[in-house]
């Protein structure tokens, strides 16, 4: 009922927002991980969602945010793993005025927490993010309320109310102008999808269980608009996406289980899944999390 109530109100508030100005979507993809951010403007200003993973990808980035000829006023950030934020003191540079959004204060503070131990185990990529150059606590802002508003009166509706899985704490956004979900990292298209850990926390069965719950709410919340999904790694598509994504994970967990070792469930993997990218990375940590004894 709720969930029904929900979508109700969803349509109710497309329907009020497409009277205001018509809004354009700008999409760039990361030369690493392919990793996805997204340019959200009205015609004068413009939200970017995901700052990207480093400073060589965040420079082209830029180029996609003056292509657009309008004024940058926030950047969102979805979560808090690195290749989503990396980029941002560049980002900032360019653009001072931006606000930097995030969710939750649990977001903003494992966006802290990561850069800290990636900055003391020597995985920090990008110099001007660390803690002693870069003010997180000044410059990450928890959002008041679940909707961003542009001055014209376009807005976006955020959620941040999901079980841990692909990450701790993650949120999602959804654009009832152009009938957008950007789904972040609740989302993979045709990449082998994160299983890993990551500082102490890894993507277990129980997260995985978590993910396809995730999945689920999100298709109930929104299916009735038969949104464009936004992946944070690969394409858009529609509700396909999270349904591939389910298949995936439960013949993940079956290869798991019935491998003899890691070499044969990473083949097994590779031959079901030839289309799937960023193997070497996403499925080798994730297959190292979930048998690392064979």
């Amino acid at each position: 009922m709720f969930l029904r109530a929900l979508a109700v109100a969803a349509t109710l508030f497309m329907l009020s927002a497409n009277a205001y100005s018509k809004v354009s979507l700008s999409e760039f993809v990361g030369t690493k991980e392919l990793v996805n951010s997204f340019l959200v403007d009205d015609g004068k200003d413009s939200l970017l969602i995901d700052a990207q993973i480093d400073n060589e990808n965040a420079k082209e980035l830029v180029k996609v945010i003056e292509k657009s000829n309008t004024n940058l006023k926030y950047i969102f950030v979805t979560h808090s793993h690195p290749d989503h934020y990396m980029g941002l003191a560049y980002i900032l540079d360019m653009y001072p005025q931006a606000q930097v959004l995030v969710a939750n204060e649990d977001i903003k503070n494992s966006i802290i927490a990561n850069t800290v131990f990636m900055q003391e185990n020597g995985f920090l990529s990008v110099p001007e993010m660390h803690t002693d150059k870069f003010d997180y606590e000044a410059a990450l802002e928890v959002m008041k309320g679940n909707k961003i508003y542009f001055p014209s009166g376009t807005a976006l509706l955020v959620q941040d109310d999901y079980l841990s899985s692909e990450t701790g704490f993650i949120s999602t956004l959804y654009s009832p102008d152009l009938n957008a979900l950007f789904a972040s990292d609740l989302a993979y298209n045709k990449v082998f999808p994160w299983l890993g850990e990551w500082m102490g926390a890894p993507v277990g069965n129980q997260e995985i269980t978590n993910w396809k719950f995730n999945l689920e709410i999100m298709e109930r919340r929104w299916g009735e608009l038969k949104p464009v999904v936004y992946a944070g790694h690969g394409e858009a598509g529609g509700f396909e996406i999270f349904a591939d994504l389910i298949e995936y994970m439960e013949i993940f967990q079956f290869v798991v289980r019935t491998s003899g070792s890691f070499e044969e469930a990473y083949n097994k993997l590779e031959l079901l899944f030839p289309e799937y990218s960023e193997a070497e990375l996403f499925l080798n940590f994730s297959l190292k999390n979930h048998i690392p004894g064979k």
